[in-house]
């Protein structure tokens, strides 16, 4: 599977694709836009990347994305997640999962893939933070 990012540039309010990224030696994030002229990124940047999995429509997932289903609206994240099982055990991981904003069944983790002919993207945390909010 191949690696695809875009990055949110909270400054003017918009995603640009890009093809890579890297951090140099004093920290500083280099980004490769689709023209491939690296350059260093300015300070309102967000990189998010693709789980590399697409919904029903064809839109591909991203990190971010805000998604509704028939059990659950979710937002997709990346990163450490603790998780708790129904006996209480807690589980310390990390990779893409599903941070729940509602759900309508308790024994679903947000691990799960949801395949769900009604799971559809509804908007991302970045452009739409006031969906987010109302949600919450």
């Amino acid at each position: 599977m191949s690696r695809k990012f875009k990055v949110w540039d909270s400054e003017y309010k918009r995603f640009n694709i890009i093809t890579d990224f890297f951090i140099n030696q004093n920290g500083e994030l280099w980004v490769a836009p689709l023209d491939n002229k690296v350059q260093k990124a300015n300070q309102s940047l967000i990189i998010v990347w693709s789980t590399g999995q697409t919904d029903k429509s064809g839109v591909e997932i991203y990190e971010g994305d805000i998604r509704r289903c028939s059990v659950a609206t979710y937002v997709v994240e990346v990163g450490p997640f603790v998780f708790t099982d129904p006996d209480g055990i807690k589980y310390h991981l990390s990779g893409i999962h599903k941070k729940w904003i509602s759900r309508f069944e308790d024994d679903i983790s947000p691990f799960d893939i949801i395949r769900d002919s009604n799971d559809e993207h509804i908007g991302n945390k970045f452009e739409n933070k006031g969906l987010l909010d109302s949600m919450i």
